[in-house]
């Protein structure tokens, strides 16, 4: 038993050695292959980099040998180049900054001007500033007694309304305020009479009425517009100088019946069109009316169910439930199919009308900032337009499912376009 331990033993350790023997082979045949590869690597580098820089260097190591050689007969050149005199010069110069140091720590009071860089590498003459005081005229101390301060602050405190923003720090019952700047606030110029707009590249009617304060309705019903409409470079448009409509006078009309028919104001007509009553009214003379709303008669008209503004339940379409997309082709007809991103394209594709003026059952195109609005876009059904906002509904804005509503301004950077 005894001879057959040994001998696995023996066994053992022959495979253990055999073992080792080969692991260094294998490393050694790794390093060989490793030094190969960056024996030809140096090779290249030496070849392309370090022979070129040498044969460069080499012809300006001779001429700086040549320089020196020539310039070392020059005792003042070889003088101020050789190193010990470099030394001694920094030796002096630490001597005398120490000394300067010294010396202005026997002073209670220094200034700039009495520094080593001032008198060194300042060229102007020096100013001394003395004070001049009147003989037989006695200096008062004003600060001699803290206490006769304290009254006037007082004062001042029921004088000055402290206000948290303009006090900068306070200590020993004293304030140190922000100095007061008054601000101006542009206010849009106020227009009084009817002007003429050259719509220039780019323009949408949302940015018009804004530059000009306006509802996008009042621009729309005085140029005979209509959300539809598509402005162009250079066409002209009229510009009231208030929200509202302009009504040219028919016989028979009264001032009454006019505010009436158009939800305004009497009083505010008479103001605005500077007439001298109520019964001064010129049959043929047009008239601004302040905050005028045009009616318009509803187009009856037979459509198709593949009509932009047919309304309803919608089933017919494979939009994945609790998307934006799922929520819109219920409550609108959508042929189409694809992420929300393509639809404008997709709708005009189709021959659906699109566009940049908002409509009440629109589809609007919106550029939200979430990821997967980026990603797959995002669209919307718009229920409301008044004035310059329009209110949207929609779904998974808040989460997949998630029925909303919200308002945007008409000319919000993140609409895109409307589907009609």
């Amino acid at each position: 038993m005894r001879i057959f331990k040994q001998k696995i033993t023996i066994h053992l350790v022959i495979t253990l050695i055999k073992i080792l023997t080969f692991i260094k082979r294998s490393i050694a045949f790794f390093f060989l292959i490793i030094l190969k590869f960056l024996k030809k690597i140096g090779g290249v580098l030496f070849q392309i980099i370090i022979l070129p820089i040498y044969k460069f260097y080499l012809p300006i190591k001779k001429r700086f040998q040549k320089f020196f050689q020539e310039s070392s007969k020059n005792k003042f050149f070889f003088l101020v180049t050789h190193p010990k005199s470099i030394n001694v010069l920094i030796i002096l110069l630490a001597i005398l900054v120490a000394s300067a140091n010294i010396n202005a720590g026997d002073k209670q009071q220094s200034t700039a001007k009495e520094s080593l860089p001032f008198i060194l590498f300042n060229g102007e003459e020096e100013i001394t500033e003395e004070a001049f005081v009147e003989e037989g005229v006695p200096l008062e101390n004003y600060f001699s007694n803290a206490e006769a301060i304290k009254p006037l602050l007082q004062i001042e405190e029921e004088k000055f309304d402290l206000e948290a923003e303009n006090v900068i720090s306070f200590f020993n019952d004293s304030y140190l305020f922000k100095p007061f700047t008054s601000v101006t606030q542009q206010t849009p110029r106020s227009r009084t009479s009817i002007e003429t707009y050259v719509v220039q590249l780019g323009d949408t009617i949302g940015e018009i009425a804004e530059k000009f304060n306006l509802w996008v309705s009042t621009i729309l019903w005085e140029n005979n517009l209509s959300s539809y409409s598509i402005i162009k470079p250079g066409q002209e448009l009229t510009i009231l100088p208030v929200n509202g409509i302009t009504y040219k006078i028919k016989k028979g009309d009264t001032l009454d019946s006019i505010a009436k028919k158009y939800k305004s104001e009497s009083t505010k007509i008479i103001d605005l069109n500077k007439l001298a009553s109520a019964n001064d009214l010129e049959i043929g003379k047009i008239l601004i009316i302040p905050d005028g709303k045009k009616y318009i008669a509803p187009i009856i008209k037979k459509v198709s169910s593949q009509s932009a503004f047919a309304s309803g339940n919608f089933k017919g379409h494979t939009f994945p439930w609790g998307q934006c997309t799922w929520y819109v082709a219920q409550k609108r007809y959508v042929p189409w199919s694809g992420h929300a991103k393509n639809w404008l394209a997709n709708a005009r594709r189709m021959g659906f009308e699109i566009g940049t003026n908002p409509l009440i059952g629109a589809i609007i195109c919106l550029k939200e900032t979430g990821w997967q609005a980026r990603l797959w876009g995002h669209v919307a059904y718009v229920e409301e337009v008044n004035g310059n906002n329009i209110i949207i509904s929609e779904m998974n804005y808040k989460g997949v499912g998630v029925y909303s509503k919200r308002t945007l301004p008409i000319n919000s950077k993140k609409i895109i376009g409307y589907i009609y």
